[in-house]
């Protein structure tokens, strides 16, 4: 019984005097550092889709001479092998321009976040959706 009583019987323990913490204060942003890093963003999307643009130019000019001198054949076999390669050429320029395009289009947006973490915070991620089409 003595084991009973004494179990019944515990000691309360007071709180200690403890200071109480102080909150961590949120890192302020920088708006600077984020007008810096979406110049540098777009800065990078606008040389990405001028580049795209010229791969474009030029694979529509490579197809357009190809077409011409595949129409201008006369043998009807050699017309159309020439017609088919000149038609897989650009569809194979077209594609390299579009992957291309992505590969940059990635890295620029990669780049703006990691720019945007340095500045304190994540503040495209609010506006992500905005712009993400770009």
């Amino acid at each position: 019984m003595s084991v009973v009583a004494s179990a019944l019987f515990i000691a309360p323990v007071f709180a200690q005097d403890t200071p109480t913490p102080t909150p961590t204060p949120k890192p302020q942003l920088d708006p600077a550092c984020m007008v810096t890093a979406v110049d540098k963003r777009d800065t990078s999307l606008i040389n990405a889709f001028d580049t795209r643009s010229a791969q474009y130019r030029k694979a529509l000019d490579t197809r357009k001479e190809a077409l011409k001198a595949a129409w201008a054949l006369t043998d009807i076999k050699d017309r159309n092998t020439a017609l088919r390669v000149a038609w897989n050429n650009y569809k194979w320029a077209v594609r390299d321009a579009r992957h291309a395009w992505a590969k940059d289009r990635n890295a620029a947006w990669q780049q703006f976040r990691t720019d945007a973490i340095q500045c304190h915070g994540s503040a495209d991620s609010q506006f992500r959706g905005l712009d993400s089409s770009l």
